[in-house]
C-alpha cells in the first residue's frame, strides 16, 4: 500500500519527515514494487498525546535519579507495593499494561531512552513488568516502569534504518506462526524463511499457515509448497478464514500459548483472529485491488488476550524480518536439505551460489534433489547479508 501522505503533521522529526517523503516518492515510481512499508519504527503520538507526555515528564525529572529499573528472575522479587503487569502495545514514550484485566498507561525513565543502546526500545510487547502508580498532569492512571522481568525467548530483527540496532518485536512467546495467502497476495518462498531463519535463530518454534486456499484447487502450487515444508520438517496448516477451514485446528495452535502471528499485508492474519475468537476487534480490509498488495490494517504490534487461554501478538504487515548479525558463511545451517552437504564443496569458502566450481550443493540443486525455489530463496537472502 502507498505511505501515508502526511510527512508534515505535528511531531514527526525533520529526518522522519525526509523519510516519509522518499518512501512516497519510492512508491509513487514504482507503486508495483515488492517494498512492503513499515510505519511502526516512526510510530508517533498525536497532539494531545504529546502535551500530556511533555506535561508528565516535566513532573517527573526531580525522580528520575530516585527509580531504578532493575531485571528479575522472578516476579516475586519485584519491588513490594508495585503492581506486575503485561506489555501489551509500545509506543515511542509510552507502553500499554494488562494488570488485573485494567489497562494502564506506563511511562519509562528518559535515561533509558538516551545514549547507546542495543534495543532499539527498552521494553517489548510480552514483557511482564513491574510499574509504581505516579502523580500525574491528569485524571488517569499513570505507572512509571520500575523493573523487568528477565525474558525468556525474544523475537527481533534489525531496527528500520539502523542495523546494527535491534528492535524487539515481542517477547516470552511460545511460537512464530507465518501466515501466507494461497493467492491474492502471493507468497514469497523468500520471506517464508526468513522469518524460518529468524525463529531458528531466536530458538522458537515455527509454524506456517497457508491462508486463502478457497482461492486455489487441490494440488495447486500452494499445496506442493506446503508438502515440501512438511517433508523438512515444519508444521503447515492449510486455512481459509473466509469458508472456516482448518480454524478449529488453528484454535488448538493458539490455545494456552504465547503466540506471534507474522505476514505480509493482506494475508488474512486479522481475519482468522476474528474467526476463533469472534469480536476480537481487529479490523479488516479488503486487498487493494490496484496494487494486489493489501492495505495495512494492523499498524503496531499488539497483544490481545485470547478467551480459550493464551495470547496473540498480530504484527503489521512488514518490510522483510531483518537478519540481524547473521553472517553469509552461517546462512546454509539454515536450509536443512542443504546443510548436509556443508564442508563437501572443493572450496572451504563456498558460497554456493553458483559461482564457484565443485561446489556440492549447486550438483544436488542440478539433480532435483534440492528445490530451485528453496535455493533461489537462499542466494537471495545471502545477497543481502553483509559479510
Amino acid at each position: 500500500m502507498p505511505p501515508k501522505k502526511n510527512p508534515k503533521r505535528r511531531g514527526l522529526s525533520k529526518s522522519a519527515r525526509n523519510r516519509r517523503k522518499n518512501e512516497i516518492a519510492a512508491y509513487e515510481n514504482n507503486p508495483d514494487s515488492d517494498t512492503e512499508h513499515d510505519f511502526e519504527d516512526i510510530d508517533e503520538l498525536n497532539d494531545e498525546e504529546e502535551r500530556l507526555v511533555t506535561e508528565f515528564a516535566k513532573e517527573q525529572e526531580h525522580v528520575e535519579s530516585d527509580r531504578p529499573v532493575d531485571f528479575y528472575k522472578s516476579e516475586d522479587n519485584f519491588p513490594e507495593g508495585a503492581l506486575k503487569g503485561v506489555v501489551t502495545s509500545v509506543h515511542r514514550r509510552n507502553f500499554i499494561t494488562l494488570s488485573d484485566g485494567e489497562e494502564l498507561i506506563c511511562f519509562l525513565p528518559r535515561r533509558l531512552m538516551i545514549g547507546e543502546r542495543k534495543y532499539k526500545h527498552p521494553v517489548a510487547v510480552g514483557d511482564v513488568v513491574a510499574v509504581e502508580p505516579v502523580e500525574n498532569v491528569t485524571q488517569e492512571k499513570q505507572c512509571m516502569l520500575v523493573g523487568i522481568k528477565e525474558r525468556k525467548s525474544l523475537l527481533s530483527r534489525a531496527a528500520h534504518f539502523k542495523s546494527d540496532q535491534e528492535q524487539v518485536i515481542a517477547a516470552n512467546i511460545d511460537q512464530l506462526i507465518v501466515v501466507v495467502a494461497a493467492a491474492e497476495p502471493a507468497y514469497k518462498i523468500r520471506f517464508i524463511d526468513r522469518v524460518i531463519i529468524t525463529a531458528e535463530r531466536s530458538q522458537i518454534e515455527c509454524v506456517i499457515c497457508i491462508n486463502k486456499i478457497d482461492l486455489v484447487a487441490q494440488g495447486d502450487d500452494p499445496y506442493e509448497v506446503a508438502e515440501f515444508y512438511t517433508k523438512l520438517g515444519y508444521k503447515v496448516l492449510m486455512l481459509s478464514a473466509k469458508e472456516n477451514k482448518g480454524i478449529e485446528e488453528f484454535q488448538q495452535l493458539l490455545e494456552n500459548k504465547n503466540s506471534v502471528l507474522t505476514g505480509q499485508s493482506g494475508v488474512g492474519k486479522s481475519s482468522l483472529l476474528n474467526a476463533v475468537q469472534p469480536g476480537l476487534g481487529i479490523k479488516i480490509n479488503e486487498v487493494s485491488k490496484k496494487t494486489g498488495k493489501g492495505k495495512h490494517t494492523t499498524t503496531s504490534v499488539q497483544m490481545h488476550m485470547l478467551n480459550f487461554g493464551g495470547s496473540v501478538v498480530d504484527t503489521p504487515g512488514i518490510r522483510s524480518f531483518g537478519m540481524h548479525e547473521l553472517l553469509k558463511a552461517d546462512l546454509v545451517a539454515y536450509y536443512p536439505e542443504m546443510a548436509s552437504y556443508i564442508g563437501l564443496c572443493r572450496f572451504n569458502n563456498c558460497s554456493h551460489t553458483g559461482v564457484e566450481p565443485g561446489c556440492k550443493i549447486m550438483e544436488a540443486l542440478e539433480a532435483g534433489v534440492i528445490d530451485p525455489r528453496r535455493h533461489d530463496s537462499y542466494v537471495s537472502i545471502y545477497e543481502t547479508l553483509k559479510i
